[in-house]
């Protein structure tokens, strides 16, 4: 029987890879995960439920984090903030990659998946005691429009390219499946860490709502030297000075 895996990594997205922005295609993408120890791995079970006991039906059986009203939200994000996990999210600004992205398909969603397991391989590392040994697993929320194994092989490929920072020492392909989001309460909270951060940039009324990424500023990984930004939360492209100032939030995110 083997080892049970040191840590459980949920991966979970919000928004889409379309390009056709007059046809309501959407800004930004964010591909996010949750990083939770084995051993603390139920216990976002009884975080979800206890979410879910606000409810006045508890039949409810999953948490999406876009049909739930904001009195629910809040006190669900604050309790994301105060559990023993750590978050990773990779945020990519669209409009700037239509040229490169251009050939459609799954490009953008491996390419995503490629920056969020660097982070994610690198927070593994930064947790990791010296009793937990062996590779992540790495569940996914399932998409019936992404290939699991064509993501599995260009992970592959990137083990032979010296400009990919996975660390395979934590990583490994075989160890990547997809569950429905119903199934893990970690996807459940995969879900509302995406979610947090796609609403912090995506503007309603010319305003974004960033109140869920300020909350979950505890548990974001950080760098050897306490840096969110690049780190736990990764922009791509990188905003300039001046666009940065649309997102207020991001100046709490730069500090250690």
């Amino acid at each position: 029987m083997s080892a049970p895996p040191p840590f459980y990594v949920y991966i979970d997205e919000s928004g889409d890879e379309g390009f056709t922005f007059d046809k309501g295609s959407s800004e930004w993408f964010v591909l996010a995960a949750c990083l939770v120890r084995e051993a603390n791995d139920r216990k976002l079970g009884d975080l979800v439920d206890g979410i879910r006991s606000l409810y006045k039906s508890q039949q409810r059986r999953d948490l999406h984090f876009k049909d739930m009203e904001e009195a629910k939200r809040l006190p669900y994000v604050a309790a994301i903030a105060g559990a023993p996990v750590r978050a990773v999210s990779v945020m990519f600004r669209k409009p700037p990659l239509a040229e490169r992205f251009a050939g459609g398909g799954q490009r953008l969603y491996s390419y995503a998946a490629r920056y969020l397991i660097e982070r994610v391989s690198a927070a593994c590392i930064k947790a990791r005691k010296k009793t937990e040994i062996g590779p992540a697993k790495i569940i996914f929320s399932h998409r019936t429009t992404t290939s699991y194994d064509d993501l599995r092989a260009y992970l592959d490929v990137l083990k032979t390219k010296d400009d990919c920072t996975i660390d395979w020492s934590v990583i490994d392909t075989k160890r990547i499946s997809t569950l429905q989001h119903r199934e893990r309460p970690g996807l459940q909270i995969a879900d509302a860490i995406a979610s947090s951060f796609y609403t912090a940039v995506t503007k309603k009324h010319g305003v974004c709502d960033d109140r869920y990424a300020r909350l979950l500023h505890p548990v974001i990984h950080r760098s050897p030297d306490g840096e969110r930004l690049g780190h736990g939360v990764k922009i791509w492209p990188s905003l300039s000075a001046e666009e940065a100032t649309s997102y207020p939030w991001m100046v709490q995110y730069q500090k250690k």
